[in-house]
């Protein structure tokens, strides 16, 4: 606009105007941009109130958001996809698929080890929500004492991105490991697909919290 109309546009003269006559007698007389431009100035409070509470407002929405990944859970049942993830749930369990593993570094002999092992693995199978499948140590656990290392392969029920898995996996972290292994002299780490995307989702979580203080 600035390139067509040159100083004239400051002087009130366009293509659109006569040469001598304003634009428009709105900018002056009254108006809705008038209006609006006067009520800020004279009340800024009352227009910072306003405007904050059209934001809080439009920000209602991420108190319900869920971070995470996309798992099978959020499509369908209808999809081909989510009628073949449930059939090797059924017939295959597909928690075998991807387990949890449980790491353990320290004093792998100690007999406090052994009754932690066995501690936990009564634990996971009077888990509320029933989210382990049986655990057979003789198979599913592995150790190396020269490097003082162990792992034990835990699978799990269902999607490991659903809401259910983080679920157990907080249970896991938070309650069953702290009693089971309190007196062992040993290290626990979780690790595996299912615990790396629920630390990558805890990350995730944070950062959307420190971003929006």
């Amino acid at each position: 606009l600035l390139s067509l109309c040159g100083d004239r546009l400051g002087l009130g003269r366009t293509f659109l105007t006569r040469p001598g006559h304003a634009g428009s007698p709105r900018l002056e007389t009254g108006g809705f941009w008038h209006t609006v431009t006067r009520v800020v100035t004279v009340r800024p409070w009352l227009s910072i109130l306003g405007g904050g509470g059209l934001l809080l407002l439009a920000s209602l929405p991420m108190l319900e958001m869920r971070l995470g990944f996309n798992g099978l859970q959020t499509f369908p049942k209808t999809l081909e996809v989510s009628k073949a993830f449930a059939i090797l749930q059924r017939d295959f369990t597909a928690g075998y698929l991807q387990p949890v593993d449980i790491v353990l570094q320290g004093e792998i002999a100690a007999p406090e080890v052994w009754h932690g092992l066995s501690a936990f693995l009564t634990l996971l199978r009077h888990d509320p929500a029933q989210m382990f499948l049986e655990v057979d140590p003789l198979e599913a656990f592995q150790q190396n004492e020269a490097k003082g290392l162990a792992v034990l392969s835990v699978p799990m029920q269902g999607d490991i991105n659903s809401l259910a898995t983080r679920q157990a996996l907080a249970r896991l972290r938070q309650a069953y490991i702290p009693h089971a292994f309190a007196t062992a002299p040993v290290a626990v780490f979780v690790g595996g697909a299912a615990g790396a995307k629920d630390d990558l989702a805890r990350v995730a979580a944070r950062a959307a919290g420190d971003a929006l203080c």
